[in-house]
């Protein structure tokens, strides 16, 4: 009878939590959003409050139905493997990011964590992709068109310079992309009778060496490429570009902040808006090999006058005209 009552007690309190357990074991899990910003919250802040705000209006709510999980790399670039590793460790569903030396990491980490780049080059020449159209793989997101700050910036600043006569380029050697954008701003300079300069910083360290090579090389005025690392302290850009009265344009527009000169290129809030929308339709179902890549539409162009006259620079009414903002 001993045994009988005691096998009736594990009976009813199986019985009793059965339900419960049931519960718990179909409860829907909660999405872990991975979100690695190469530079820093400090100057990336606008960027991820777009991307906070367009999955508000998605319908997902921190905390509640969804994980925000933010990492950032103050451009320590370094360290990526490391905090790739650590998101996929966390069991991110999907990985956001903005950068393809981030996208490679993140890929290198798992090869089956879908990831968005926020901003990106060219993913096909970047090997990221099989194409935009089917990228084939765990990546999508938005591209911006390549070249852009190669050839249309170039053509912006001769015209605010047109005395010039050599030309700078800074960029990042190391990136896949480098020799196609080389040629792309040699064909820019050859167009203006302009000698092109090539100037390199692969580490936040090396700018200051870079700068000072355009001086002894006499750079008239710089085109800063489109580099997320640059990007991700515009501040520290801007201020050299000053310190070495050098009238230089940028294609990001987290240098306008910083009070560059001119910047002619996308809107990062909205690339990164655009984003959630790509993690809303992978949490949703979608794989990342058939979702497409975006590429931008519109292009903003920003002109600093004040930054403008500290330099010594008359902005023809020309440019002025086709800015869609002048900060006096």
């Amino acid at each position: 009878m001993k045994h009988r009552r005691t096998l009736l007690a594990a009976l009813g309190a199986a019985a009793l939590h059965a339900p419960f357990d049931a519960i718990a074991q179909t409860a829907p899990t909660v999405p872990r959003i991975a979100l690695v910003i190469v530079g820093s919250l400090r100057t990336q802040s606008e960027r991820v409050d777009a991307f906070r705000k367009r999955l508000r209006e998605l319908g997902y709510i921190e905390g509640k139905n969804l994980t925000l999980d933010i990492r950032e790399l103050d451009g320590k670039l370094d360290q990526l493997p490391k905090v790739m590793a650590e998101a996929v460790a966390a069991k991110a569903d999907v990985i956001v990011t903005h950068s393809s030396a981030a996208a490679r990491a993140a890929k290198a980490a798992s090869a089956t964590t879908p990831i968005v780049l926020a901003i990106t080059g060219d993913p096909v020449k970047e090997g990221l992709a099989a194409s935009l159209a089917r990228p084939g793989g765990s990546i999508t997101g938005n591209t911006m068109i390549l070249g852009l700050s190669t050839q249309k910036t170039a053509e912006i600043l001769h015209e605010m310079v047109p005395s010039a006569k050599r030309i700078g380029l800074l960029n990042d050697p190391a990136l896949p992309t480098y020799q196609i954008t080389k040629k792309l701003f040699d064909e820019a300079a050859a167009a203006r009778r302009l000698t092109p300069v090539y100037l390199h910083a692969s580490s936040l360290q090396e700018l200051p060496n870079a700068f000072a090579s355009a001086v002894a090389q006499r750079v008239d005025m710089l085109v800063v490429e489109s580099v997320a690392l640059y990007a991700s302290e515009p501040k520290l850009i801007v201020d050299l570009a000053a310190r070495h009265r050098l009238p230089a344009i940028y294609s990001v527009d987290s240098f306008i902040p910083a009070g560059a000169l001119v910047v002619y290129g996308y809107n990062g809030a909205r690339f990164f808006a655009n984003a959630a929308v790509f993690v809303d339709r992978i949490l949703k179902g979608r794989k990342p090999a058939e979702l497409p890549f975006e590429q931008p539409t519109t292009f903003e162009m920003v002109v600093n006058m004040k930054t403008a006259k500290s330099l010594g620079l008359k902005i023809p009414q020309t440019v002025l005209i086709r800015a869609d903002r002048v900060i006096e």
